[in-house]
Protein backbone atom coordinates (compact mmCIF):
# COMPACT_ATOMS: atom_id res chain seq x y z
CA UNK A 1 0.00 0.00 0.00
CA UNK A 2 2.83 2.46 0.96
CA UNK A 3 4.81 1.87 -1.71
CA UNK A 4 1.54 2.46 -4.28
CA UNK A 5 0.91 5.90 -2.51
CA UNK A 6 4.70 6.90 -3.11
CA UNK A 7 4.44 5.68 -6.92
CA UNK A 8 1.38 7.31 -7.17
CA UNK A 9 2.53 10.61 -5.81
CA UNK A 10 5.28 9.92 -7.84
CA UNK A 11 3.20 9.99 -11.10
CA UNK A 12 1.56 12.89 -9.86
CA UNK A 13 4.25 15.40 -9.46
CA UNK A 14 6.35 13.91 -12.49
CA UNK A 15 2.89 14.09 -14.47
CA UNK A 16 2.28 17.95 -13.50
CA UNK A 17 5.95 18.82 -14.37
CA UNK A 18 5.47 17.31 -17.39
CA UNK A 19 2.23 18.88 -17.95
CA UNK A 20 4.37 22.80 -17.41
CA UNK A 21 7.13 21.74 -19.67
CA UNK A 22 9.56 21.29 -17.49
CA UNK A 23 12.06 18.24 -17.38
CA UNK A 24 11.13 15.22 -15.55
CA UNK A 25 14.16 14.55 -13.12
CA UNK A 26 15.47 12.43 -10.30
CA UNK A 27 14.93 15.59 -7.85
CA UNK A 28 10.74 14.97 -8.11
CA UNK A 29 11.23 11.44 -7.13
CA UNK A 30 13.32 12.15 -4.28
CA UNK A 31 11.06 15.23 -3.38
CA UNK A 32 7.94 12.68 -3.47
CA UNK A 33 9.63 10.09 -1.25
CA UNK A 34 10.81 12.61 1.57
CA UNK A 35 7.63 14.16 1.40
CA UNK A 36 5.41 11.21 1.82
CA UNK A 37 5.66 11.02 5.72
CA UNK A 38 4.31 14.11 6.23
CA UNK A 39 1.44 13.96 3.82
CA UNK A 40 0.61 10.72 5.99
CA UNK A 41 1.06 12.51 9.40
CA UNK A 42 -1.11 15.63 8.47
CA UNK A 43 -3.83 13.43 6.84
CA UNK A 44 -3.27 14.41 3.20
CA UNK A 45 -2.95 11.35 1.66
CA UNK A 46 -6.95 10.32 3.49
CA UNK A 47 -8.81 11.32 0.41
CA UNK A 48 -8.06 12.29 -3.04
CA UNK A 49 -9.40 15.62 -3.32
CA UNK A 50 -7.04 16.35 -0.46
CA UNK A 51 -3.93 15.15 -1.93
CA UNK A 52 -5.33 17.42 -5.15
CA UNK A 53 -5.81 20.55 -3.09
CA UNK A 54 -2.39 20.20 -2.09
CA UNK A 55 -0.35 19.32 -5.10
CA UNK A 56 -2.40 22.12 -6.75
CA UNK A 57 -1.13 24.62 -3.84
CA UNK A 58 2.59 23.29 -4.26
CA UNK A 59 2.58 23.76 -7.56
CA UNK A 60 1.22 27.11 -7.74
CA UNK A 61 3.11 28.68 -4.73
CA UNK A 62 6.20 26.66 -5.95
CA UNK A 63 5.76 28.36 -10.05
CA UNK A 64 5.31 25.20 -11.39
CA UNK A 65 8.54 23.48 -9.29
CA UNK A 66 10.82 26.02 -10.12
CA UNK A 67 11.08 27.72 -6.60
CA UNK A 68 11.67 26.26 -3.50
CA UNK A 69 12.06 28.80 -1.46
CA UNK A 70 9.69 32.14 -0.77
CA UNK A 71 10.45 35.20 -2.02
CA UNK A 72 10.55 37.60 0.40
CA UNK A 73 12.14 40.67 -1.49
CA UNK A 74 9.33 43.17 -0.22
CA UNK A 75 9.87 46.61 -1.76
CA UNK A 76 7.24 49.01 -0.03
CA UNK A 77 6.62 49.30 3.50
CA UNK A 78 2.81 49.26 2.70
CA UNK A 79 2.60 46.01 0.65
CA UNK A 80 4.47 44.30 4.01
CA UNK A 81 2.47 45.69 6.46
CA UNK A 82 -0.43 44.75 4.82
CA UNK A 83 0.49 41.13 4.37
CA UNK A 84 1.65 39.94 7.70
CA UNK A 85 0.19 40.25 11.05
CA UNK A 86 3.55 40.22 12.50
CA UNK A 87 4.29 43.35 10.95
CA UNK A 88 3.72 46.38 13.16
CA UNK A 89 2.94 49.26 11.23
CA UNK A 90 5.39 51.36 8.53
CA UNK A 91 7.74 52.34 10.15
CA UNK A 92 8.76 48.44 11.41
CA UNK A 93 7.74 47.49 7.92
CA UNK A 94 10.85 50.08 5.97
CA UNK A 95 13.29 48.82 8.90
CA UNK A 96 12.59 45.22 7.77
CA UNK A 97 12.73 46.25 3.90
CA UNK A 98 16.09 47.66 4.76
CA UNK A 99 17.75 44.73 6.77
CA UNK A 100 16.98 42.53 4.00
CA UNK A 101 14.40 39.13 3.30
CA UNK A 102 16.09 37.48 6.52
CA UNK A 103 14.95 39.63 9.02
CA UNK A 104 11.33 39.76 7.07
CA UNK A 105 11.22 35.87 7.34
CA UNK A 106 12.60 35.95 10.72
CA UNK A 107 10.12 38.44 11.69
CA UNK A 108 6.85 37.14 9.91
CA UNK A 109 7.07 33.47 10.81
CA UNK A 110 8.39 33.87 14.40
CA UNK A 111 6.04 31.56 16.48
CA UNK A 112 4.21 30.40 13.93
CA UNK A 113 3.65 26.66 12.25
CA UNK A 114 6.26 25.42 15.17
CA UNK A 115 8.68 28.47 14.75
CA UNK A 116 10.55 29.78 17.63
CA UNK A 117 10.35 33.31 18.22
CA UNK A 118 12.15 36.19 15.90
CA UNK A 119 16.03 35.47 17.12
CA UNK A 120 15.68 31.64 16.05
Amino acid sequence: MLQAVIMTLQLALIRLKYDIGRAIDAQIRDFAAALLPELKAHGILNSILRLAHFLATLIKESNGLTRFEEDLHYTTPKRLDAMFSNVKGLDHAARLIKAGPVAIGNCVYANRNGNGDEAS
